[in-house]
């Protein structure tokens, strides 16, 4: 007991002092690191399950402009603000028919609503005043995209602040090989909001 007692009061060296620190600042080094990374893991897991949701909506649209075979409708939607979309409700009928077009309705109920982040339309996307964790829509170059809170583990092609950004792309069999699409002529197959440039997160 007196051993410990003389331990407990004696004086750190210089040494064990520079070390105890040290040994701390790895500690909170180490944590931070660890804190960022479980911040940026919500974030993409965030921002993955809007972009399901938008698929939802796009895929929802399609549909009926494939069933009445209006190709001008499927074109407004290569350069419409996805966003707009979210706010169409399903019915009954509208699932009988996306089911028998063998759509993916899982995602269905998130439909009826825009993401509770999304800030609007701008005309630059690389301003650096925009606010971060927010969704915008490039009206110049009509493209969606998400401007991250969490950026220690994430990169990507594109100089300014950290983005992603999506433009809904359109997939077909060009029967004629005229390079345009028709529906009276052409076989449809999918629309999807997907990302512009590369990018990834390295946890």
């Amino acid at each position: 007991m007196e051993l410990a007692h003389r331990w407990i009061n004696r004086n750190l060296s210089k040494l064990e002092l520079i070390v105890s620190i040290l040994i701390l600042f790895l500690f909170i080094g180490y944590f931070s690191r660890y804190m960022f990374a479980v911040f940026g893991k919500v974030e993409k897991s965030m921002v993955d399950r809007t972009v399901i949701s938008i698929n939802t909506a796009i895929n929802y649209e399609a549909a009926f402009a494939v069933m009445r075979k209006d190709t001008d409708s499927i074109k407004k939607l290569m350069i419409m603000n996805p966003i707009d979309l979210m706010t169409n409700q399903l019915t009954l009928d509208d699932v009988d028919l996306l089911d028998s077009l063998s759509l993916d309705l899982s995602n269905a109920k998130y439909l009826a609503s825009a993401p509770a982040n999304y800030s609007g339309t701008v005309i630059d996307d690389s301003d650096p005043l925009l606010e971060s964790g927010k969704w915008y829509f490039d009206q110049d170059d009509q493209f969606l995209f998400y401007k991250l809170n969490n950026s220690e583990f994430f990169s990507s092609d594109i100089d300014g602040p950290a983005r992603i950004r999506f433009k809904i792309n359109l997939k077909y069999e060009d029967v004629d090989s005229d390079s345009s699409f028709n529906l009276l002529v052409d076989k449809f197959d999918s629309m999807q909001l997907q990302s512009i440039d590369h990018y990834e997160w390295s946890f």
